[in-house]
């Protein structure tokens, strides 16, 4: 890769973790690699001012994705590039001040931020930015941002379907994040339906039901994932019920998903189902080709995978169906070349797609429960560990690990895994995922951990 492509794909991955505002503010347009020698990037800014804010802000996220992608321990240079740099007189002490005056805003701006996701269970990453649309979720992606800019309207509630892994989490997370956004001091949450229901038992366990109506029923927006979670659940629907009711009256928009439409979610109540019913319900289908390759081409980007359009054409054909499937297969060939030290190319690239993923997710030739054993004699535990109900740190942690390798390597089914590890539904098993997913963007320790779970599990399967 050279200094362009490198620096390309540092903002990709840079532009997931931080806010348009300020990826637009720092970044965009505005800085570049002007040099790149063994253990010393170079990078040029458009100002003393983007220099002072870089070095200050921005130098060990930069540090950490630049060593990623150029494989080395690098020292960072920051300065002005020539006949770019706007005035700025160190001696004009009432300018200088100004300056640092807005850097200390802005960085509580950002906190306010941070602070503001945090508390309504939002990742900025997870943005509509991010979001890739094509013909299979184009209606959706209209509506959602319809819903940002005029909340409790006729789209209220706002009903989305689709199957597993297709990115409705995602875009319940995008209009948190632009509605939070557009309205920083109203209330918004994000939430399960597990979570949900986890928030009303501990509520009668102390006794304390006001403060469970004062969390859900004061909301502006309630984002609500995997509403099947609650069929069957007598008083979990009773109390959904009446706080959706509540929110409803006082306008307050609500947005709901589900793998199926309120009509064939089985043991729901009929006076829900006709809540559910009674606003807008837009389908996400199944993904076509082409946005399996925008997809494939984006993630590859971020990971620094120098794919060909025919490479990425053939994955997204082999593996049509599930977003979570297409990049956690791009996922694990990135891992692969990371821990074994080998270089891309074309003939290992059909290598893997032909072995580790064709044979593994295509035919199952693997023992879950071998798996389990493994991962669980890792953690000095026993396989009963894992199934059980204890729920301390290093149990939690092999399960949810177990939960992981079993999806991401093996391509089993999530309801599958909850049968195993002994849970009663599958998006216990989705979240326990998409933890360990996240968590291996910036725990080293972690990604270690991982990889020689994977070294010993896929040497003797």
């Amino acid at each position: 890769m050279n200094e362009e492509s490198i620096w390309k794909s540092a903002l990709a991955e840079l532009e997931l973790t931080i806010s348009p505002a300020n990826f637009q503010t720092w970044f965009n347009g505005k800085t570049k690699i002007i040099d790149l020698r063994e253990g010393t990037v170079s990078i040029g800014c458009n100002s003393s001012y983007t220099k002072a804010w870089l070095q200050k802000r921005y130098y060990n996220q930069l540090k950490s994705i630049l060593d990623k992608l150029t494989d080395c321990d690098n020292t960072l240079l920051f300065s002005v590039i020539p006949g770019v740099e706007f005035t700025f007189q160190k001696s004009n002490k009432k300018k200088q001040l100004e300056q640092e005056s807005m850097i200390d805003d802005l960085e509580k701006k950002q906190e306010q931020w941070s602070n503001s996701l945090k508390g309504a269970n939002l990742y900025a990453d997870l943005n509509f930015d991010s979001f890739i649309v094509s013909t299979s979720n184009q209606l959706v992606y209209a509506v959602a941002t319809s819903v940002c800019k005029n909340p409790d309207s006729l789209y209220n509630p706002f009903f989305i379907c689709g199957p597993v892994g297709m990115g409705k989490t995602h875009i319940l997370q995008a209009i948190g994040n632009a509605f939070l956004e557009k309205n920083p001091s109203r209330c918004v949450l994000y939430q399960t339906a597990e979570g949900f229901t986890n928030d009303l038992v501990e509520s009668i366990r102390t006794k304390q039901t006001s403060l469970l109506r004062r969390k859900y029923r004061n909301l502006d927006l309630l984002l609500l994932d995997e509403i099947p979670f609650l069929s069957g659940r007598e008083s979990t629907q009773e109390e959904f019920f009446h706080t959706f009711n509540e929110l409803y009256a006082r306008g307050s928009q609500i947005v709901i998903s589900s793998d199926r439409l309120p009509s064939e979610l089985p043991n729901l109540q009929p006076k829900l189902v006709s809540r559910l019913s009674g606003g807008m319900i837009a389908k996400i289908e199944n993904i076509d080709i082409d946005l399996s390759e925008a997809i494939l081409r984006e993630r590859a980007a971020q990971l620094g995978l120098a794919l060909t359009s025919s490479e990425i054409r053939l994955m997204a054909e082999r593996f049509q169906g599930s977003i979570r499937d297409l990049v956690g297969t791009l996922t694990r060939l990135s891992a692969h070349l990371k821990f074994t030290g080998k270089s891309f190319t074309p003939l290992l690239f059909e290598s893997f797609l032909n072995g580790i993923s064709i044979s593994n997710l295509k035919h199952g030739n693997t023992n879950p429960e071998y798996i389990i054993r493994k991962i669980a004699g890792y953690f000095s535990l026993d396989i009963s560990d894992l199934a059980g109900s204890k729920k301390t740190m290093k149990i939690a942690a092999a399960r949810q690990l177990s939960m992981y390798i079993l999806r991401v390597d093996f391509g089993l089914k999530l309801k599958d895994i909850a049968t195993l590890l002994g849970r009663a539904d599958h998006t216990t098993v989705m979240h326990g995922v998409e933890k360990i997913a996240r968590s291996l963007k910036s725990d080293k320790n972690l990604c270690g951990v991982v990889g020689k779970i994977r070294s010993s599990v896929h040497t003797e399967n």
